[in-house]
């Protein structure tokens, strides 16, 4: 049974430790990726841009910051309901959609290449 308690108040401490680490580089990450958002806009400078691509652009600019708070949230939410495991699934949500939304914007050069 001790075992079993040294090894929940192992793993609540590793998990915290984490989440506090995840949580200042995502506070810090937060203003540039919203200034990012706010700055893609401007995509309709650019006069041959269709309204329906640059609203998709826009879009996909604002998942990036918008998946921070909702990672924190979920994270210290399973953290404080002692989902520890979950709690760590969450620290990676917005690298992933930052992946997810960086390779979209590759394909999308890469299929606008061709045309």
């Amino acid at each position: 049974m001790e075992n079993m308690m040294n090894t929940s108040s192992s793993e609540r401490k590793k998990t915290k430790r984490g989440a506090w680490i995840t949580t200042i580089a995502y506070l810090i990450l937060f203003p540039f990726l919203l200034m990012l958002a706010l700055a893609s806009v401007m995509v309709f400078d650019r006069p041959n841009t269709s309204i329906a691509f640059g609203l998709g652009l826009i879009f996909m600019y604002f998942l990036m910051p918008l998946s921070i708070p909702c990672a924190l949230y979920l994270m210290w939410s399973r953290y404080v309901q002692g989902d520890y495991k979950q709690s760590r699934r969450y620290y990676w949500m917005p690298v992933y959609v930052i992946g997810v939304v960086l390779i979209s914007f590759a394909l999308m050069d890469a299929i606008e290449s061709f045309f």
